[in-house]
């Protein structure tokens, strides 16, 4: 049975509601952990523009390889008379070169892009994290004041049902009458729990 906003007023409704309030939370900080860990997906996307720069680098070099190895071969063929041919391979020879650096400056610069856009992203996404923890907390605290407020109602309309005798050692024993209730509460517990 449930009280005024939602509230149950079983006490081991109360504890289920209170046990799932916990375990929503803890799914969300645990959501939220994955998210928030940026480092990590930084590294990660750092690591595979980087892996992929290597990979186009090594493309880069074996196709010079290539080049320079069929420019040399064409220089052996013709080296009987042609001098000038070989002048003309090795200036083919620095032009590839010259393309290969342009190439691979090219792909530095599109990695370095690439890990700014990564970063800047990451930024956008922890803000965003971060203002949806707050909303969450925030969602929190407000439904844990609620219960507070309404388990201090009932506390104080409970105190109001005791008999006066009962009242009159709460108010000069309050430390004594919440020991003697804690315990039998524990005990009611210990009970309920031998017998699942």
């Amino acid at each position: 049975m449930t009280g005024p906003g939602g509230i149950p007023e079983n006490r081991r409704e109360l504890e289920l509601d209170i046990e799932l309030t916990r375990r929503e939370l803890g799914d969300t900080v645990e959501a939220l952990v994955h998210k928030v860990d940026v480092p990590a997906r930084a590294r990660e996307a750092a690591e595979d523009v980087k892996a992929r720069a290597s990979d186009v680098v090594d493309e880069v070099k074996g196709k010079v390889a290539e080049v320079a190895g069929e420019a040399k071969v064409k220089a052996e063929e013709l080296a009987d008379g042609a001098a000038a041919v070989a002048g003309q391979a090795r200036v083919r020879a620095e032009e590839l070169a010259g393309e290969a650096k342009v190439k691979a400056a090219e792909v530095a610069e599109r990695a370095a892009e690439k890990v700014g856009e990564v970063a800047g992203d990451a930024k956008v996404k922890v803000g965003a994290v971060a203002d949806e923890a707050k909303v969450k907390a925030a969602e929190v605290a407000d439904r844990a004041a609620v219960v507070a407020d309404q388990a201090r109602g009932r506390a104080s309309h409970a105190v109001e049902q005791l008999p006066p005798p009962a009242r009159r050692a709460l108010r000069e024993h309050p430390a004594a009458v919440v020991a003697g209730v804690v315990a039998v509460g524990l005990l009611v517990w210990r009970l309920a729990r031998r017998g699942r």
